[in-house]
């Protein structure tokens, strides 16, 4: 089956800063979609922040995306070479694709909504 493979990001909360307020960052992650709108995760990821104290014990942030772009990129690199995603986290698919429809996801969704109420 034909599939891409793709970097995506998604917000973490890399910690507080020094006024208690949380400072997000970009995580970095492989996927690839098939073309029946499956997605799958693989497992590495690659953080955009680093963390560290000044002398005074004062947090502070490195911003370090780049960093962690080219680590995906090798990562995604190396999944095209070799092909092979048993081992990946399967996310859910792509909204309205033949995956999607397939494994009932609005049934389950509008089940677990009536469930709530």
């Amino acid at each position: 089956m034909n599939h891409e493979i793709y970097i995506q990001t998604d917000l973490y909360q890399a910690g507080n800063g020094d006024d208690g307020m949380p400072y997000y960052a970009e995580l970095y992650y492989v996927t690839v979609q098939y073309d029946d709108g499956r997605i799958l995760r693989h497992d590495r990821s690659f953080l955009g922040a680093e963390r560290d104290y000044d002398e005074e014990g004062m947090v502070f942030f490195f911003d370090v995306r780049e960093r962690a772009m080219e680590e995906a990129e090798r990562l995604a690199e190396e999944c095209r070479r070799f092909k092979d995603f048993t081992d990946w986290e399967e996310l859910d698919p792509v909204y309205g694709s033949e995956a999607y429809i397939n494994q009932k996801t609005e049934a389950k969704r509008a089940y677990a909504d009536r469930q709530e109420n």
